[in-house]
């Protein structure tokens, strides 16, 4: 199938609840994209960022044959010690979330007419705008993240998500000697692991032999993040207490990464902030809008060298939520 590498496609973000950093994913998907859709697939929580994109709710769109003949399959297959066993901000179960909202997503996109889309994790930033870019990834069935685990980003067909949604009907239908085999390897060796819609994307991709690349490939001189928290063979710089994140400079309307084995730089199109603390969204944010209105600067400032003010902010904030109650009205702040 040929692709128009002009075409803006919609852009797709899932997301229960209103974590603090989502307005800044959000707008920031705007800024860069103005004239694309940005979809937001969330709840009544955060229905109020319409005002910034398209918002439908989750609950339009679980009443799908696929979705409810997952529900009843699916089955939690976690070590005791997962952290993803716990339950999410509205109570829901994290793992069943993680395999349900490409259910939701493919349902969507069928009600809706969409057949190709971007799809990031909602503590994605995207720096750029991505019509620019399709035309690396034409040729592939879907894109991945996580370190190639999970599919993520660019799918070039809503076949692609219906045949991944099988697969997994068919690993909890039809795998369960699998299953059992690693709930003994969770309960046993690995008490923190827990069967997710990662492990089922790559049987999926490994079985059904599905054309994928990862997008961290570095495609003239350019790339996606897969987690900043993470070094990737990046140069890295402290932002606290011996905790490092990839060091992002922003020069001449851009941000950069620098290779520690080449010395070379590599600009970024999006960054995974999974992992680091919320004000990093507002300073990504800020400076985009600074790059968007203002001339270029002569001089590469990092991210934790440009908004000392807002990391400031965010550990204000923090106090004050911790403090006892005494501490707050001798200071004044009951």
């Amino acid at each position: 199938m040929e692709i128009d590498t002009n075409q803006k496609l919609p852009i797709l973000f899932c997301h229960y609840g209103n974590t603090h950093y989502l307005r800044y994913t959000m707008k920031c998907a705007q800024l860069t994209n103005p004239d694309t859709r940005i979809i937001l697939l969330g709840d009544s929580k955060n229905q109020w960022l319409s005002k910034y994109v398209e918002h439908h709710h989750f609950s339009d769109y679980e009443n799908s044959k696929l979705l409810k003949e997952f529900e009843s399959v699916y089955r939690v297959v976690a070590g005791p010690k997962s952290p993803l066993r716990k339950e999410g901000d509205l109570k829901r179960d994290w793992i069943n979330f993680v395999f349900r909202r490409w259910y939701i997503v493919h349902e969507f996109c069928k009600q809706k007419g969409i057949d190709s889309f971007w799809h990031f994790d909602s503590d994605n930033m995207i720096l750029d705008e991505l019509a620019k870019h399709l035309y690396k990834f034409q040729d592939y069935d879907c894109t991945e993240k996580c370190n190639g685990t999970c599919i993520n980003g660019y799918v070039n067909n809503i076949k692609v998500i219906e045949n991944y949604l099988l697969k997994i009907l068919q690993i909890f239908k039809e795998r369960n000697d699998y299953l059992d085999l690693l709930q003994k390897d969770f309960d046993t060796k690995n008490p923190t692991y827990a069967f997710t819609e990662m492990r089922a994307y790559q049987l999926y991709r490994d079985e059904e032999k599905i054309k994928s690349i990862r997008m961290t490939t570095v495609i003239n001189g350019e790339y996606f993040d897969d987690c900043l928290a993470q070094q990737h063979g990046m140069e890295l710089e402290e932002y606290t207490h011996g905790k490092t994140l990839k060091k992002v400079s922003v020069y001449n309307r851009q941000f950069y990464t620098k290779r520690v084995n080449t010395n070379k730089a590599l600009r970024l199109i999006s960054v995974d902030l999974s992992w680091l603390p919320f004000y990093f969204f507002e300073i990504v944010y800020k400076q985009l809008k600074i790059i968007n209105h203002k001339s270029n600067s002569s001089k590469a400032l990092s991210l934790t060298q440009l908004c000392p003010a807002t990391k400031k902010k965010y550990r204000t904030i923090e106090f004050l939520k911790r403090a006892p109650q005494r501490i707050l009205k001798k200071i004044g702040f009951e």
